[in-house]
């Protein structure tokens, strides 16, 4: 299970995760129903940064890891206030 620290603030969402067993990475996630942006960080390299407009949600994939890979897929969406679910080999394991 990861370790997840979550802030949530009106809109504005922020969410760091760290996932992996021997391999540890970290997966920081922004998103702002009021300006609309969404970004997701991966190890200090960015993997997403776009302009998301409206409340339908939208998903971002990518494999991270070397020894240890894992496909991760983050679901970012919201109507009244911005969240992200977080899944990593096809299972949930994480809600901001």
């Amino acid at each position: 299970m990861p370790v997840a620290e979550i802030i949530k603030l009106g809109e504005i969402m922020k969410a760091r995760f760290e996932i992996g067993e021997n391999e540890k990475h970290i997966i920081e996630v922004s998103a702002s129903l009021w300006t609309e942006q969404v970004k997701i960080v991966v190890d200090g390299q960015t993997m997403a940064k776009k302009c998301q407009v409206g409340s339908s949600d939208e998903s971002y994939r990518f494999s991270i890891g070397e020894k240890e890979k894992h496909d991760v897929e983050v679901i970012i969406g919201g109507i009244v206030t911005a969240r992200a679910e977080l899944l990593v080999d096809g299972k949930r394991v994480g809600t901001a």
